[in-house]
């Protein structure tokens, strides 16, 4: 099925960890780039802290787009008792 997961626990891991070294890089320079040189360096808990900004982003963004998909999804009619336990007519 599109979008299924297909890769192994050490392929999601490695991933995993190339993404937060990804977040790091980008951030750092970005950093350092509006603070100077070696900002970063002598901030790395804030630049951390930033990278868990960015991974909860795109975790939300994934999630919600997610939920979109499936609400998008045409679903079979519901049975009458659960109309009513939904408080429907």
């Amino acid at each position: 099925m599109e979008g299924d997961i297909t890769a192994s626990t050490k392929e999601l891991m490695d991933q995993a960890a190339m993404t937060a070294s990804h977040y790091y890089g980008l951030i750092a320079k970005d950093m350092d780039q509006l603070y100077g040189k070696g900002w970063s360096k002598e901030h790395s808990e804030t630049v951390a802290r930033l990278c868990q900004a960015a991974a909860q982003d795109f975790h939300t963004a994934v999630t919600n787009r997610t939920l979109q998909q499936l609400r998008d999804k045409q679903f079979l009619p519901l049975e009458p008792l659960q109309v009513e336990l939904l408080g429907g007519e």
